[in-house]
């Protein structure tokens, strides 16, 4: 067991207990927004994420900080119903389109949400008549707006993914691998390589004193494999196998304090003793072990590349194509910044917006 996963293990499942008692959404008032507020403070997000580096996703982001969600609703339509939630996603739709950027809202799920608004016995935020009145008139132009797209494909999961078949399935017994301490120059070389941000991220925890032994993963398992072991692979044994990097996801949720409980990141390393995959000269070895829940991640390939094979790692990265390490971690470590801004910017609404119960971030 890492380091790492001993000291966050604990936290990392989602469990019953930790269920908040908050106030039925459809009888008691969760809020002090206003539409003036809620577009006010959406502007000053979007410019935040912008002059931060996010111009592409400010429109989302925004969003995200002012929605609210729950995690054990029976009824998610009620939530998405709910005035504050109108408010946003109308918010975020009339500015996609103005930024042109509407390819990141749905018209389904907007048309649905407004049909599930107009026929809600009660919405519990109530707006001035005025603001009641622009909020309709908003939402007439956002479904103007929204019509000009198709349906975007409902049940996605069920589309065929990519295979890819591989001739060789291999391993080892993890009680016969042999470790040794990495090179003392790592840190020197792998800083030549990365930016601030991805050196922090990476050198943030200690680096595990011992790694897959080189000379072991050549003569002992990848020579009786009929494999070679290549200087791409070598390199990022000896920069990054030991590693790990870790941060809390901003998962916001009214009635479950997930965003102390999820995280993102990786536990680096050359998992020998796991099914590492070869066709021809080539081989992948599984490398990322995620932390929630710990599996298999990507895998390192003998070209010294970052693969994705897995299902989730098609969605999150579509396009398929492998990664050097360094654009990888760089990746990697612009969610990480951009997941603190967003959760410094939401506990700040929700210190002046929300009632105290649901306030997650601040937990």
């Amino acid at each position: 067991m890492s380091k790492l996963w001993s000291l966050i293990g604990h936290t990392a499942y989602i469990r019953e207990e930790y269920r908040l008692p908050v106030s039925d959404h459809t009888t008691q008032k969760l809020s002090c927004w206003t539409y003036a507020d809620m577009k006010r403070e959406c502007a000053r997000s979007m410019e935040f994420f912008t002059k931060s580096g996010f111009s592409d996703e400010c429109v989302n982001l925004a969003y995200e900080c002012v929605c609210l969600k729950r995690y054990f609703a029976k009824d998610q339509r009620s939530v998405a119903a709910m005035t504050e939630n109108v408010m946003a996603n109308t918010i975020r739709v009339i500015e996609a389109f103005r930024s042109g950027s509407e390819q990141a809202v749905s018209r389904r799920k907007y048309e649905e949400q407004i049909s599930a608004y107009r026929s809600a016995e009660t919405h519990r935020l109530t707006l001035s008549p005025e603001e009641q009145t622009e909020l309709d008139r908003d939402i007439q132009a956002a479904l103007k707006m929204i019509q000009r797209l198709e349906y975007a494909k409902q049940n996605d999961d069920d589309e065929d993914g990519i295979e890819i078949h591989f001739d060789k399935h291999f391993t080892v017994d993890y009680k016969s691998v042999i470790k040794s301490p990495p090179p003392a120059d790592s840190d020197k070389r792998m800083r030549e390589k990365l930016s601030d941000k991805a050196y922090e991220m990476l050198t943030e925890y200690e680096r595990e004193s011992e790694i897959v032994d080189l000379d072991f993963l050549e003569n002992g398992f990848l020579k009786p494999n009929g494999l070679e072991l290549t200087d791409e692979l070598r390199e990022f044994a000896e920069l990054y196998a030991g590693r790990e990097y870790v941060w809390h996801a901003p998962c916001f949720l009214m009635d479950y304090p997930f965003s102390r409980s999820s995280y993102k990141g990786f536990s680096v390393d050359l998992y020998i003793s796991w099914a590492c995959k070869g066709k021809g000269e080539f081989y992948c070895i599984p490398a990322m072990s995620e932390f929630v829940p710990p599996y298999t991640g990507p895998n390192v390939g003998s070209d010294g590349k970052i693969h994705f094979y897995g299902e989730d790692y098609w969605k999150n990265y579509p396009e398929l194509n492998p990664l050097a390490p360094e654009e990888f971690f760089e990746r990697e470590a612009r969610e990480r910044y951009k997941d603190g801004l967003l959760i410094s910017r939401r506990r700040e609404l929700e210190n002046k917006y929300l009632i105290p119960e649901i306030q997650t971030a601040s937990m």
